[in-house]
C-alpha cells in the first residue's frame, strides 16, 4: 500500500483527486483484488470495520474525522520559517498508510527551521513513540536540549 500512496503522490503531487487509489491500484494486482471487494461507501467500510476491529463504529467515524482534519490542516500550512533553533525528535518507526512520514517531516523541519535544526531520533512510530519507556526516554531528550 505504501508503494501505491507514493505512485500517487509522484504521479498527482500535492494534490491527489478522488478516486486515484483505485485507478493506480492496476499496477498493484494484489491491492486491485481488495480494493475492487470493498465497500465503496465509507460509512459501509466503517461499519465493516467495527464489526472485526474491537472498536465501534462511533470510534471509528471520531477517528476518521480527526486523520482527515489533519490532514487538511498539514496540506493548509504555509507559515513563513521559524527562527530559532529547533530540537526535532523524529521516529525511527514507520507506519504503513503514511509510507513516507519520517522524510517528509524531516523534510519539512529543515525547510521551516531558519535556525540550528538538531534531530533526535527516537524509538516508535508518530503514534506510540510516547508509551512506556519512550516517553521517558524523551523527557530526557527534552531535559538536555532544554538545558
Amino acid at each position: 500500500m505504501g508503494a501505491l500512496i507514493n505512485l500517487a503522490r509522484e504521479t498527482y503531487g500535492d494534490r491527489i483527486p478522488e478516486n486515484c487509489i483505485a485507478e493506480l491500484s492496476a499496477h498493484f494486482p494484489q491491492i486491485k483484488a481488495v480494493i475492487a471487494q470493498a465497500p465503496q461507501d465509507v460509512q459501509d467500510r466503517l461499519e465493516q470495520l467495527a464489526a472485526r476491529s474491537g472498536f465501534d463504529l462511533f470510534t471509528l467515524q471520531a477517528l476518521r474525522a480527526v486523520y482527515i482534519a489533519s490532514l487538511r490542516a498539514v496540506g493548509a500550512f504555509s507559515r513563513l520559517g521559524y527562527v530559532g533553533n529547533i530540537t526535532f525528535l523524529r521516529q525511527r518507526g514507520e507506519i504503513h498508510f503514511l509510507p513516507t512520514l519520517r522524510e517528509d517531516m524531516t523534510q519539512f523541519w529543515q525547510h521551516y527551521c531558519l535556525g540550528e535544526l538538531t534531530i533526535r531520533d527516537i524509538a516508535g512510530n508518530h503514534f506510540d513513540c510516547l508509551e512506556g519507556d519512550g516517553a521517558n526516554a524523551i523527557a530526557t531528550l527534552l531535559s538536555e536540549a532544554w538545558a
